[in-house]
């Protein structure tokens, strides 16, 4: 359900054609609202033969975004696929490939950020699969670190993949909020989700790792229990 044969028989400038013109739409509206009429049309081919292409609007989206995170992994290959060393460092290092990724290829960036914040049921289980597949990265990792006695075995990884999952995904809003900067807008003038400074990345990347690895509570105070217990 993702392109139809004649689709990937396409010379790659045609292939890339199509996906320039529906990662756009896709990323400058929601799901719903995107037009298949204009992306035919920014295409310039007759509507019969989109349907050659793909056989549905949703097909389209799943491949492009697809195509987007398939662009990503290349983009962060380095930071995913060498042998694991400090795992906090990594989610810092991580997290920085994101934003360097989106003020490369803003559509996709784009595309990605709305994805996950996408309402219409169509997409319900493509936010699934995506979901699941960071997920199960991040599980992997995790076991790992809990085999080396770093990250505590009593709790289960899955939760502490959820956990930072939703903690990263929630740094857009929060490196908005922080920095006043209107996602919205930036998307719809095609420009990046967040101009950031490369420090002022790194501040923030390194608070939230810090956030994981250590917690909420100084080490120089008691908690109420634990005054109690003494």
């Amino acid at each position: 359900m993702i392109a139809l044969s004649t689709f990937t028989n396409l010379p790659p400038d045609r292939q890339e054609t199509v996906v320039m013109a529906a990662a756009e739409e896709f990323a400058l509206k929601d799901y719903e609202s995107a037009s298949l009429s204009e992306i035919i049309k920014r295409i310039g081919i007759a509507k019969g033969s989109f349907y050659r292409y793909f056989d549905s609007k949703l097909s389209l989206y799943r491949y492009v975004l697809n195509y987007g995170i398939q662009l990503r992994l290349k983009h962060e290959g380095i930071v995913l696929h060498e042998e694991q060393g400090d795992f906090f460092e990594l989610l810092v290092r991580n997290f920085q490939e994101k934003l360097a990724f989106d003020l490369k290829y803003p559509l996709f960036g784009a595309l990605s950020y709305k994805a996950l914040q996408e309402q219409h049921e169509e997409v319900r289980e493509t936010q699934l699969e995506l979901r699941n597949q960071i997920v199960s990265v991040l599980v992997q990792m995790l076991e790992v670190e809990q085999k080396r006695g770093v990250i505590r075995a009593d709790i289960d990884t899955q939760l502490m993949a959820h956990s930072i999952f939703h903690l990263q995904a929630g740094m857009y809003d929060y490196l908005a909020y922080r920095f006043g900067i209107d996602i919205r807008a930036n998307i719809r003038e095609r420009k990046p989700i967040l101009e950031l400074g490369e420090n002022q990345v790194l501040k923030v990347a390194k608070e939230l790792a810090s956030l994981l690895k250590n917690g909420m509570i100084t080490k120089t105070k008691k908690t109420h229990s634990q005054r109690k217990r003494t």
